[in-house]
């Protein structure tokens, strides 16, 4: 049986799908409209390895010749313009949970009209219940907050897909607390950074420390995403990716705080802290390093000394 998107939205559970379209507002059936999916996401020729407009489409445009790619294919829901970059904005920072399923659907929407096998999906470890202990892969979700909904969100419509269209297998793997060069995102490590950086105030004034995380290097998080493409993995699985190394948040703080050479004292800041902040979160990888032969080769300690370094080169070049 071969995916179409109203197979899909006629099996979603309708509690899933909002009645009003995330664009326009406008009364429809699914979420999104089809008035809105013509003028906003209409079908473009696209090189099929970065997904780039093109006159036509292309299997390799100029720029994929000059630079090998890892991935066979790439898919584009749509251009990274308005209104997409205000509900991207919304789904991944104001926690709103409901645009998962109309995101989802633009790139279920252009998987249709290419030639793709396999999808690799970014998930999170906040699918797991805000429980004191090691997650695995069979434990039964129950997210906390909006974020890990939306990723659980998408996991299930992934899983939907690969059952109904013969030719698409996918993966989701549950990332754990991502770190590295590149963070755009104010998370711990690249927010402790900053705060170190300024030197204006007489102490480091952050968060909750008391909790332990899971830190993995996103050149680990890269290797096993290109496992989970090429090897085979049957129709649909879910591996966790961690370091499986539970380390508690002051230790990250501290341990970038002598990298640094901050002699400051750190401050916790109760006005700072979150709602759904959780004890801890810790997975088991064994799935993955069995199946996969995947294995984590940064420690926590040369990814922060490397990213410290890098920042602090990219300062004395700004």
């Amino acid at each position: 049986m071969a995916l179409t998107l109203d197979a899909l939205r006629a099996a979603a559970p309708a509690a899933l799908l909002p009645g009003l379209c995330v664009v326009c507002r406008d009364w429809c059936r699914r979420s999104l409209c089809e008035p809105c999916l013509q003028r906003f996401a209409p079908q473009k020729s696209r090189c099929a390895g970065c997904a780039r407009v093109m006159p036509q489409p292309v299997a390799r445009c100029g720029e994929c010749t000059r630079q090998a790619s890892a991935f066979a294919c790439c898919i584009a829901g749509t251009d990274y313009t308005a209104p997409w970059d205000r509900l991207i904005t919304g789904f991944k920072f104001h926690q709103k949970a409901e645009l998962a399923v109309a995101l989802s659907e633009l790139v279920l929407r252009a998987l249709e009209r290419t030639p793709a096998r396999k999808v690799v999906f970014a998930s999170t470890m906040d699918v797991y219940a805000a429980e004191d202990r090691v997650h695995r892969e069979t434990d039964q979700p129950a997210p906390v907050n909006a974020y890990g909904l939306s990723k659980l969100l998408g996991e299930t419509l992934l899983a939907y897909a690969t059952r109904t269209n013969d030719r698409l297998s996918g993966v989701a793997l549950r990332f754990a607390n991502a770190f590295g060069p590149g963070e755009t995102n104010p998370h711990l490590i690249p927010d402790a950074l900053a705060r170190m950086r300024d030197r204006s105030q007489p102490e480091i004034r952050m968060g909750y420390l008391g909790a332990t995380r899971d830190f993995i290097h996103v050149a680990d998080i890269a290797d096993a995403a290109v496992a989970a493409l090429f090897q085979d993995t049957g129709r649909f699985e879910v591996f966790n990716v961690a370091s499986s190394i539970p380390t508690p948040v002051r230790h990250v703080v501290d341990t970038l705080r002598r990298l640094v050479g901050d002699p400051r004292p750190i401050v916790e800041d109760q006005k700072q802290f979150r709602k759904f902040d959780r004890p801890s979160l810790s997975a088991d990888t064994d799935k993955l390093r069995s199946t996969l032969g995947w294995a984590p080769k940064w420690s926590l300690e040369d990814g922060l000394r490397d990213l410290v370094e890098r920042t602090a080169g990219e300062a004395r070049s700004a």
